[in-house]
């Protein structure tokens, strides 16, 4: 039996664990993952969402303070949870079939080690943390707030995938409706009228005056 242990060992959730375990060469397909949140005195199954024939590898624990959500690796996909392992859904996207062995996140980037398919990488995880209920159930389209943006002029070599400007993200309304959107881009001339703009005009110094008669 192999067992993978996630634990943060401060902050608010210090007291929560997570065991993500394995019993496949005992011929036990089973996922098996475990929570606590009293320092390991008691312990919570939390497999609802996953196949009962994916068994879990690994699991981790959004690093960012006021998340609740988690990550585990199966034999076959990742999954995530926004309710603390209450609940999984696959999480796969382009991530091709196949055993995830370690999870990492760091700086907002999700880092899977997968078995067959090298390391696979899911930049700026910032729009997960803004998915909510009032975002889901919304009716009108919704912009979600990106990491930043990038230049390769300030940024230099740093990966093939750092690409110039500002990734936009978003949401579409249920209604399926058309939304238009315009894009534009600042120019040395319009960042600086934005700065007039924005910065106060100085205001002239008051001065006394005298007048003198003509000799």
């Amino acid at each position: 039996m192999g067992a993978d242990l996630d634990h943060r060992p401060v902050g608010p959730r210090q007291r929560h664990g997570y065991v993500a375990a394995t019993r496949y060469k005992l011929d036990d397909l089973t996922p098996y993952l475990l929570k606590t949140t009293d320092y390991g005195q008691n312990w919570q199954l939390i497999t609802n969402g996953i196949p009962e024939d994916d068994f879990t590898r690994t699991i981790r624990e959004d690093p960012e303070p006021q998340r609740a959500s988690s990550t585990p690796g199966t034999e076959t996909a990742l999954y995530i949870s926004f309710d603390d392992g209450e609940n999984w859904d696959r999480f796969q996207l382009n991530l091709p079939v196949c055993p995830i062995h370690d999870i990492i996140i760091k700086d907002k980037d999700l880092i899977a080690a997968t078995h067959s398919a090298a390391s696979w990488i899911l930049d700026d995880l910032s729009p997960l943390y803004q998915i909510d209920d009032e975002v889901t159930s919304a009716d009108m389209a919704r912009l979600l707030q990106a990491r930043y943006g990038s230049s390769p002029k300030k940024l230099g070599r740093l990966g093939q995938n750092v690409g110039e400007g500002k990734e936009i993200y978003g949401r579409i309304g249920i209604d399926n409706g058309d939304y238009p959107a315009r894009t534009s881009r600042a120019t040395p001339r319009s960042r600086a009228a934005r700065r007039a703009r924005q910065e106060p005009r100085p205001t002239a110094p008051s001065s006394t005056t005298t007048s003198r008669r003509p000799r």
